[in-house]
């Protein structure tokens, strides 16, 4: 195997899982194919009339094509995209994507956009402008070849799809060294954290994590139906968001008991102290005095409360910073 043969298969095979993990930048990808894609129409339209001896286009209909065309790209590529990794278990998960495989799909993608948009030019788009019509029926010989815009097409989709994959790369060997950082991290701390913790009760937990402080108003008022309740902020383990609701955990001799109150996580956690209370996914608030453990699950963490009663993700997102509160609390 040549030296290019061996670039080529390990660029083909280098993996973006954790790049197509995380939705935002998958979202953003497929915006900027849109837009670029409608931008290069939009220049590859204006170009052709340089050289074109028919009347220009009306710049409004030229617009109006370009527009089409990149919602017609941008939503195939992620109808594409998404599809697969829900249907095509396995070989589409996101967590199994390489180079390799973005390239497949996104070709994929385009043949299917480039097939709907000559029946949208051959079918729909003449009828926007009548003047172009009549000057094609006049002169047939100068109607633009259906080759020359595959062409144009595939030229365009080649520069936009490499660049972002590009970038994808770039993306995933940050996102690596981040992870590679992280699980060293979580390593040297795990020992620690483990060790370090053995409650006897609520009380003594929170005051060797340095979190005893009561606040002056250690009650929360939540209205549960038509009644209202007043919690005890030190027993509440945990908070989970259900729909317009967050569910309240709270502990009591015989167990947990829970209270389902209308209001954001956000507004709850205005509510609470904290350095005794943490979001650590978009869902879940944790009372640091019931966390027994951090468990990784595959490619993901999870806190374990209660001595594993309960376990709840942490987000990608969230990660640094809930590692940086357990070091403080097992310093």
């Amino acid at each position: 195997m040549t030296a290019f043969q061996k670039w080529i298969s390990g660029y083909w095979q280098t993996s973006l899982e954790d790049y197509y993990y995380f939705t935002l930048p998958r979202n953003l990808g497929y915006l900027f194919f849109t837009l670029l894609t409608g931008f290069f129409t939009f220049a590859a339209f204006k170009f052709n009339e340089l050289f074109s001896p028919l009347p220009g286009t009306p710049l409004s209909v030229i617009l109006l094509y370009a527009w089409e065309a990149a919602l017609n790209f941008g939503l195939c590529l992620y109808m594409m995209d998404e599809w697969l990794s829900r249907v095509w278990k396995g070989w589409g998960d996101f967590e199994n994507r390489t180079v390799g495989k973005v390239w497949l799909i996104w070709f994929s993608a385009f043949v299917l956009a480039v097939a709907i948009q000559y029946l949208i030019i051959t079918q729909i788009f003449e009828l926007y402008d009548p003047k172009m019509r009549w000057a094609y029926s006049v002169y047939p010989q100068d109607r633009p070849s259906y080759l020359l815009g595959f062409v144009y097409y595939f030229l365009f989709w080649l520069i936009i799809a490499f660049s972002l994959i590009q970038i994808a790369i770039k993306r995933q060997s940050v996102l690596e060294n981040e992870k590679s950082n992280l699980e060293d991290l979580i390593r040297q701390r795990e020992w620690v954290f483990k060790q370090n913790f053995d409650p006897q009760s609520i009380a003594a937990v929170s005051k060797a994590r340095n979190i005893d402080k009561i606040p002056a108003q250690s009650e929360l008022m939540v209205l549960t139906g038509n009644q209202a309740e007043k919690i005890d902020m030190v027993k509440i383990s945990h908070i989970n968001v259900e729909d317009h609701y967050c569910r309240i955990f709270v502990k009591e001799q015989e167990g947990f008991r829970e209270f389902y109150v209308k209001i954001s996580l956000k507004e709850i956690l205005d509510q609470l102290p904290r350095d005794r209370f943490l979001q650590i996914h978009r869902s879940h608030i944790v009372n640091l005095a019931y966390v027994t453990s951090l468990i990784k699950d595959s490619r993901s963490y999870q806190l374990a409360l209660d001595h594993g009663t309960y376990t709840l993700p942490i987000s990608r997102y969230r990660l640094p910073q809930v590692l940086s509160k357990l070091e403080k609390l097992t310093s």
